[in-house]
């Protein structure tokens, strides 16, 4: 602690100069009456420090920091409203009977009336939601023979995507023929890819053979054909072109 010689207040030691007179303090061995004394001041200085004078200083710097934390809130609260104001502008809203009949307006005579279907292919679900006897997709199954005495069973597999356009697979088995090259192939099987057109008016399909999966040589060629689709949908029959004559009888089942 520190001293000033002529008032013999105690200040700190971080403290150089009395606060009443001005005189340097000191940090020389006082006497046990100047101890007292010291004391004494200390002890005032100390109250001082804690005097309500201080708690006003403290009060005030607390009353300068009080605008921000309003405008601090007032952020806060328009942040919120913007937040709420924006998840309202998504929502949706059923239309009521009285809204649908306003938004439809009187149809123009100038202007073309257009279906919707006329514009916009079918949909997936359109097409799955036909009845089967329309469309000739899914797995079939029959023969292929001719007049001179061939004879192949046949899985055929299609598919359309909703325009007519029809994409498939032949699975080809050899059971009987006259050829004598083919003879050693009876029994064994190869593949032929197909794509065409199934007309629902007609309910005829044309298809073409494009390539085949044959390691065993077992068809002579590529065919082409011509099938009918009965009115109940269970039937497949018609002709197949191999060699540039249809001569080839198909019937098929499912």
């Amino acid at each position: 602690m520190k001293h000033c010689s002529s008032c013999k207040k105690v200040y700190q030691d971080d403290i150089r100069f009395c606060y009443d007179d001005g005189t340097t303090l000191s940090d020389g061995v006082m006497n046990i009456e100047e101890k007292a004394i010291d004391a004494k001041h200390a002890i005032s200085i100390d109250s001082q420090a804690s005097s309500p004078a201080t708690f006003s200083g403290n009060q005030a710097a607390l009353t300068k920091k009080w605008p921000f934390l309003i405008i601090g809130l007032l952020i806060a609260a328009l942040g919120v409203m913007a937040v709420l104001l924006a998840r309202q502008q998504w929502d949706i809203v059923p239309a009521t009977d009285s809204t649908l009949r306003e938004s439809v307006s009187e149809p123009d005579p100038n202007v073309p009336n257009i279906m919707i279907s006329d514009r916009i292919p079918p949909s997936r679900a359109d097409i799955q939601s036909k009845d089967a006897s329309d469309l000739p997709v899914g797995r079939w199954s029959g023969d292929w023979s001719t007049s001179t005495g061939a004879y192949l069973t046949i899985n055929l597999y299609l598919s359309e995507n909703g325009t007519g356009k029809v994409d498939g697979r032949v699975e080809w088995t050899l059971q009987r023929t006259t050829r004598s090259d083919k003879m050693s192939k009876i029994g064994m099987s190869a593949t032929e890819y197909v794509r065409g057109q199934f007309d629902p008016t007609t309910r005829l399909l044309t298809m073409t053979g494009y390539r085949k999966e044959d390691p065993n040589d077992v068809l002579v060629m590529l065919d082409s054909y011509r099938l009918n689709l009965s009115p109940d949908g269970r039937h497949l029959n018609g002709a197949a072109r191999n060699g540039g004559k249809w001569n080839g009888r198909v019937k098929l089942g499912r």
